[in-house]
C-alpha cells in the first residue's frame, strides 16, 4: 500500500490541506469519495424528479395507490438503493478508519463528509433546470 501522508506538526495541527493531501494521495480514499459523491449527486437529482415522476408518470399525487402502473418499479428501485447503500457505507467507513492516521481523522473525515454531502444539493441544482429541458424519461436516465 502507498505511504500515507502525515500531519506536519511544524505547520500546526489544524490544516485542512493535510486532509486534501491524504485524499489526493490515496486511491482508496479518492475512489470511495468519488463513488459516494456520484451516488449523492444522483440522489439529489432523484429528490427533484421523483415527485414529478410520481405525479406525471405514475398518476400519483397524494392519491397514488400502490401496485398500479409502474409503482412497483419505483418501489423496487428505492428498496435496492436502501439495501445497497447501508453496507457500502459501512464498508467505506471501515476502509477510511484503517487508512486515515489518528492525527488526521478530524480534518479528513470533515473534508470527506463535506465533499460527499455537497453532491446531494448539487444534484438537485442540476436536475432543476435540466428536467424541463430533457423531460422526465431522459431525466431518469441521466
Amino acid at each position: 500500500m502507498s505511504q500515507t501522508p502525515q500531519a506536519d506538526p511544524s505547520r500546526g495541527s489544524n490544516r485542512l490541506l493535510d486532509g486534501f493531501r491524504l485524499l489526493k494521495g490515496n486511491p482508496v480514499l479518492l475512489s470511495t469519495t468519488v463513488m459516494f459523491m456520484s451516488a449523492n449527486l444522483g440522489l439529489g437529482k432523484a429528490f427533484v424528479w421523483l415527485p414529478i415522476y410520481s405525479d406525471e408518470t405514475l398518476g400519483g399525487g397524494s392519491a397514488l395507490v400502490a401496485l398500479i402502473q409502474h409503482t412497483w418499479a419505483a418501489a423496487l428501485g428505492l428498496t435496492l438503493l436502501g439495501l445497497f447503500s447501508a453496507p457500502l457505507t459501512i464498508w467505506a467507513q471501515t476502509l477510511r478508519m484503517d487508512i486515515i492516521p489518528a492525527e488526521l481523522r478530524g480534518r479528513a473525515f470533515a473534508l470527506l463528509r463535506m465533499l460527499m454531502q455537497s453532491a446531494n444539493p448539487l444534484g438537485g441544482l442540476l436536475a432543476g433546470p435540466l428536467l424541463p429541458l430533457v423531460g422526465i424519461q431522459a431525466g431518469l436516465a441521466t
